[in-house]
């Protein structure tokens, strides 16, 4: 699936031009997005949310895109998620958001993008 292939940059592209689907699953629930954004390969994050890959997708844990690379610490993966509208106050099973994962990991600058985004909101 394009979920298993989410590693390769080029593989990802050619499957997507041949009509892939970005938002199905793998074995372990996790979608292509997911799993680019837990790995923080902003390219292919990219080029699936260009293929309207499905920002809010959750994996088994409940878990979305946002979330992994919150939890991660990768700044430009987050910002990337959070402009395609990923929704910063969704939950994992645990009960925590993005910006929370992203306290209890101590990514301070994780938490400040998200904080900002929030703010923003509120406006």
């Amino acid at each position: 699936t394009l979920a298993t292939a989410a590693k390769n940059g080029e593989i990802v592209k050619i499957l997507l031009l041949n009509g892939a689907q970005p938002n199905l699953t793998a074995d372990d629930g996790k979608t292509a997005l997911i799993k680019a954004a837990e790995r923080n390969y902003t390219d292919i994050i990219k080029r699936l949310l260009a293929h309207n890959a499905d920002v809010n997708a959750r994996d088994s844990s409940n878990a979305t895109a946002l979330m992994w690379a919150a939890s991660r610490g990768y700044e430009d993966a987050v910002e990337l998620l959070i402009q395609a509208g990923a929704d910063i106050n969704l939950t994992n099973k645990g009960g925590y958001t993005a910006s929370m994962l992203a306290q209890v990991n101590e990514y301070e600058n994780v938490v400040r993008i998200l904080e900002r985004r929030t703010v923003m909101d509120l406006k």
